[in-house]
């Protein structure tokens, strides 16, 4: 090459920008995504309540005894609920 000659950038067509679309759609991703973690979580809490409670030791059952104070059972049924609302105020100005 000679002294003070650059060599000139090549010549390029012109191309069509090509718009990327991802292989697996988002809503797919965000539900594996929520099932490994639901996953996730339900291991760990398994490996640390068998952790606490003596690896895994059987847990005894006990006969069910009645309460001098209110004639319910011990093993009664605890129920809990959620109830959950959501207000949505639409403001439309004519």
């Amino acid at each position: 090459m000679a002294v003070g000659r650059a060599p000139l950038p090549a010549v390029r067509r012109r191309g069509e920008a090509i718009v990327w679309q991802p292989k697996v759609p988002p809503v797919v991703k965000g539900a594996a995504v929520m099932a490994a973690g639901t996953v996730g979580q339900f291991i760990v809490r398994r490996v640390l309540g068998n952790l606490v409670s003596g690896a895994g030791a059987r847990k005894r059952r006990t006969r069910a005894q009645v309460s001098p104070r209110d004639g319910t059972l011990d093993e009664s049924q605890i129920i809990t609920e959620t109830f959950m609302v959501r207000r949505v105020r639409i403001r439309r100005h004519v």
